[in-house]
């Protein structure tokens, strides 16, 4: 942790964690109306999160950096809201939900991708983290381990902007400082909160018998990865 971010922010982040692993738990008792309330509160924690931090900017001028990462913060609070009520809707238009909500993360992950490619230098060699996720999805396709039928195309962009946001943020994280200590774990989380995601829900009935350890590590890495990405606003 950098000794720099206020001990506000980092409380206001446990609390995140807190409802998130408690999300986590509704779900595996299939407490779905207590699921959703948790779910929403941990996502509107972590826009908390962001609003204060865009507060408590040491820079006082107004950054658009700051602001888009908040929308980008906000686009996931959407996109959590449609895949969360997946337990409440007729079972034929689940997926139609499913890849409606995706599409929030999709934009977030792309304002995610600008913002973090925007700051200081790249290094070339990180090109390379591009093809990590798109190729594990292909070998999971491969091998059996899900299957995604219609929705391989989608989900391998999906993983190429992933894999682009892992790549900014080690990128970033090479460069140091407080920002650089932040980004260290948030895209390496999003990409196993993300392909946990994909398993559970489409992996095979082998897989889907992990779904209830599946859905804490899905809940636990997420939204500390939404947290580091919120409590950078103070330093971006």
């Amino acid at each position: 942790m950098p000794a720099s971010v206020p001990s506000a922010l980092w409380g206001l982040s446990a609390v995140c964690f807190l409802l998130a692993a408690l999300t986590g738990v509704f779900r595996a008792k299939g407490m779905e109306k207590m699921r959703i309330l948790f779910k929403t509160l941990a996502s509107m924690m972590f826009c908390a999160v962001g609003f204060v931090a865009l507060m408590g900017r040491e820079v006082p001028q107004v950054s658009v950096r700051a602001v888009l990462l908040l929308v980008a913060l906000l686009l996931g609070l959407v996109g959590d809201i449609f895949l969360g009520i997946d337990g409440f809707i007729h079972r034929d238009v689940v997926n139609f939900f499913f890849l409606l909500g995706g599409a929030p993360f999709l934009f977030g992950h792309i304002v995610y991708v600008g913002i973090l490619l925007s700051i200081g230098t790249f290094e070339p060699a990180y090109l390379c983290i591009l093809a990590v996720l798109p190729v594990l999805f292909l070998l999971l396709h491969y091998f059996k381990v899900w299957n995604l039928h219609s929705n391989l195309p989608p989900l391998l962009c999906y993983a190429l902007v992933l894999s682009a946001m892992v790549m900014g943020t080690l990128n970033l994280a090479r460069q140091g400082g407080t920002l650089g200590q932040l980004m260290i774990a948030p895209g390496i989380l999003f990409a196993i909160s993300d392909t946990s995601l994909f398993l559970g829900k489409f992996g095979t009935e082998r897989i889907r018998r992990l779904k209830p350890l599946l859905s804490f590590m899905i809940m636990l890495t997420y939204y500390s990865a939404q947290c580091l990405f919120a409590i950078s606003i103070r330093y971006i």
